[in-house]
């Protein structure tokens, strides 16, 4: 899995709408 920024933006744009999701991206990353 590569790491830029805008997966970072787009992660935490989705970890305010469903924080759920935010966790696994988060702990993915």
């Amino acid at each position: 899995m590569r790491q830029s920024t805008e997966d970072s933006s787009i992660c935490s744009a989705v970890d305010l709408l469903v924080p759920g999701v935010g966790e696994l991206c988060g702990g993915s990353l």
